[in-house]
Formats: C-alpha cells, sequence, structure tokens
C-alpha cells in the first residue's frame, strides 16, 4: 500500500471497525440508503448471503453505536463477479480463493473524505494478504471510477454482470 493511502487514515480513536455480523443488516440496509441511488440498492437478503460468503473479509465502521461505513468483499476462485441484489453465489473454499472481490464500499456522505474508506480498505488487504489473495476486482458504479483509479485499479474489457447499468465498469488490482 503506498504511503498516500496511509497518511489519509485518519487518527480517530472512537472509530472502531469490525466484522460485520448478521445483526448488522439492517445498519448496512441504513448506510446504503445514504449511498447509493435507490436503483443500486440490496435487499436484506442479498446482504446477508454476501456477509456469510465473505466472512472475514467484510467489515463495518462504527462511532457510538453507529455504522459510519462498510466493505462487503468476497473470496473467488476466478474472475466472476455477483450479479447486484443477487443471493446466489458460489461457494468457495477459504484456502482456494484466488480474487477478493470487492463488492461494495459505502461511507455515510457526511463522512466521506475524511479516509475512512481507506481504513475499511487496510482491513481488506491485510486479511487478503492472509489468504495469500493478491489480486482485486470490483466494479464502479456512481462515477466511482477516479477513486478506484487514485487506489491502483485500473479499467478491465471484460464485461459487468446483470444489475449495475450500462455506466458500470470492471476495475481490477494486483
Amino acid at each position: 500500500m503506498s504511503d498516500g493511502v496511509v497518511g489519509r487514515i485518519p487518527r480517530t480513536p472512537s472509530t472502531v471497525v469490525r466484522p460485520i455480523l448478521d445483526t448488522d443488516i439492517n445498519h448496512l440496509l441504513q448506510v446504503q440508503h445514504h449511498a447509493y441511488e435507490q436503483r443500486y440498492w440490496e435487499s436484506a437478503e442479498s446482504f446477508r448471503a454476501k456477509v456469510i460468503a465473505g466472512a472475514g473479509s467484510c467489515c463495518g465502521a462504527w462511532n457510538d453505536g453507529t455504522m459510519l461505513g462498510y466493505l462487503i468483499a468476497l473470496p473467488l476462485t476466478d474472475n466472476a463477479a455477483p450479479s447486484l441484489n443477487s443471493a446466489d453465489l458460489p461457494a468457495v473454499a477459504p484456502d482456494t480463493a484466488t480474487t477478493m472481490f470487492i463488492h461494495d464500499l459505502a461511507v455515510l456522505p457526511d463522512h466521506r473524505g475524511a479516509g475512512l474508506a481507506d481504513v475499511l480498505l487496510v482491513h481488506l488487504y491485510e486479511s487478503a494478504l492472509r489468504r495469500n489473495i493478491e489480486q482485486f476486482r470490483l466494479i464502479s458504479v456512481q462515477e466511482s471510477q477516479p477513486f478506484w483509479q487514485s487506489r491502483g485499479f485500473v479499467v478491465e474489457p471484460d464485461p459487468v454482470p446483470p444489475g449495475y447499468g450500462p455506466e458500470a465498469v470492471l476495475m481490477s488490482r494486483r
């Protein structure tokens, strides 16, 4: 990770990053509703399936009982990407994953720009490192491509799965 990313990590001792639990789904949905246009909203069932499939790589940032942001990532064995709002996910044994798919990174609008997204990404990178995963993929939506490019992601020519919209872009980082 570059020193530029580390330099953006906020030093707020009251913010706690921890794994997302099943009991956090309603908090996650609230953040999602503030962070995304309605056409990108996913159901509780979809998030629950992704949190289960991504156990150990999904995390939330909390301050005084309020979720400020979350990151949902799934270990995969190939370059597949799940469809938006789908609970139909491949079962991947933790020791066989070769790619970490960042499905969703969301921060409440009032907390953007303070480095919270980078805190969540550091958590993910550390989790992936423990699993010997060095490849990351994601689908950029809502004009987030510059954000991801500044973190080392590049555009890929592969098609985007259903539901993300025509402006969505597949990106990767090694």
